[in-house]
């Protein structure tokens, strides 16, 4: 989809209110890629529309980045996707509730606690 789109949105340290926490975690250790179910009704997150490209924001993050793919020349040997900031939305208010980053090698940190899913990652995905 994102080779066919060439459009993306990347969240920035989303938000997770206590609630949704147990369900994304367990999302994730499915790990699956979303083609057969909906991420944003199994995590309990909500979309909103993004003004520059087709892919939803999730409202929970304190920020989005609109893209579009500008280099797809090291996807195939690298993995790496280049893309450009077409458009930012920062939250103008933030707090300090818990939060999800992806920390590489399928590891995840939930307010410092790691989850180590590499083991449900395919190899060339790490």
């Amino acid at each position: 989809m994102l080779l066919e789109t060439r459009q993306n949105r990347i969240p920035h340290r989303l938000a997770l209110p206590p609630d949704h926490r147990e369900s994304l975690r367990k999302h994730l250790e499915r790990a699956g890629s979303g083609r057969s179910s909906n991420k944003f009704e199994t995590c309990g997150l909500s979309a909103a529309p993004a003004s520059r490209v087709d892919a939803p924001l999730i409202e929970e993050c304190y920020a989005n980045f609109e893209c579009r793919l500008a280099d797809d020349r090291q996807i195939d040997g690298y993995g790496l996707f280049i893309w450009e900031v077409v458009k930012a939305h920062v939250a103008t208010a933030v707090t300090e509730p818990d939060t999800l980053h992806y920390r590489g090698q399928g590891q995840f940190r939930v307010a410092g606690q790691v989850l180590d899913l590499s083991g449900r990652f395919r190899p060339q995905n790490l």
